[in-house]
């Protein structure tokens, strides 16, 4: 849940994944 915290875009893809933010987030955080 901390990773939330310093990531609050992450909480973003998981509510719109097909989102284009959520894209670039998922680039910046592969672990993810």
């Amino acid at each position: 849940m901390a990773e939330n915290l310093k990531h609050p875009k992450i909480e973003s893809k998981t509510k719109n994944p097909k989102t284009p933010e959520a894209e670039s987030n998922r680039t910046e955080n592969p672990k993810k």
